[in-house]
């Protein structure tokens, strides 16, 4: 029997400004029947599907029969893919389990109370990707790049990003304490208040000088998951 991928919450999505590189959706005609084949169907997708034909110069087949045998829970698949996603060293390509993609779903479909930043794992430390536009992170002055070494006193090694985001958010009107760390700066506190963030998936912007005969304007993707 066939089980469709929502089971699972697969999805692989992008904040690139430009183009996203691979997507995985749910709705795709992507299906798995256990979790070896989970794995199986995600190593198939980015090796036909993954923008750069090379992988980022990484020999990808290496992965193909990597876990052949070893996996056999869910919690298996997922760590395995992670793994796995982590060694195109692409930040944009992701994977989500169920909790984070309903998570994800959450957050397009209604409100978010929180501060309003992209987070993400890079080499296993904890990193802002984006900051939301107009959003409480934005305007404190948050940085994409911008490590995040404790939340609210609590070091952030071996964090999740699941627990990261559980922290980070809370009730309106209460604080966040990050003490981040900043290429070429000394660490520093920032003390957030949280509000309702309103997520955006698409927005525009057009240079501030640039003429009305410029024809040039950008085009932001936040979210490839829509209502």
């Amino acid at each position: 029997m066939k089980i469709n991928l929502k089971k699972y919450g697969l999805t692989a999505f992008a904040l690139l400004v430009i183009f996203v590189a691979s997507a995985i959706t749910t709705s795709g005609g992507v299906f798995a029947s256990s979790p070896q084949q989970l794995y199986d169907q995600v190593w198939k997708l980015i090796n036909s599907k993954y923008v750069d034909h090379t992988n980022n110069q990484q020999d990808w087949k290496r992965w193909k029969n990597k876990y052949d045998k070893v996996i056999n829970t869910d919690e298996d698949a997922y760590v395995a893919i992670q793994t796995m996603l982590a060694s195109l060293n692409d930040p944009y390509t992701k994977f989500l389990d169920p909790k984070e993609f309903e998570d994800e779903t959450s957050s397009i479909k209604g409100s978010l109370k929180g501060i309003g930043v992209q987070i993400g794992l890079r080499e296993g430390k904890l990193v802002i990707i984006a900051p939301i536009e107009d959003t409480p992170g934005e305007k404190a002055g948050l940085l994409a790049e911008d490590e995040i070494l404790e939340i609210d006193g609590k070091s952030t090694k071996g964090i999740t990003i699941d627990k990261a985001a559980d922290q980070i958010r809370g009730e309106e009107g209460t604080y966040v304490t990050l003490l981040i760390k900043r290429k070429n700066q000394e660490n520093k506190l920032y003390k957030i208040q949280r509000a309702e963030i309103e997520i955006k998936s698409v927005s525009t912007k057009t240079p501030e000088k640039a003429q009305l005969d410029d024809c040039v304007g950008y085009i932001r993707l936040s979210s490839f998951i829509s209502k």
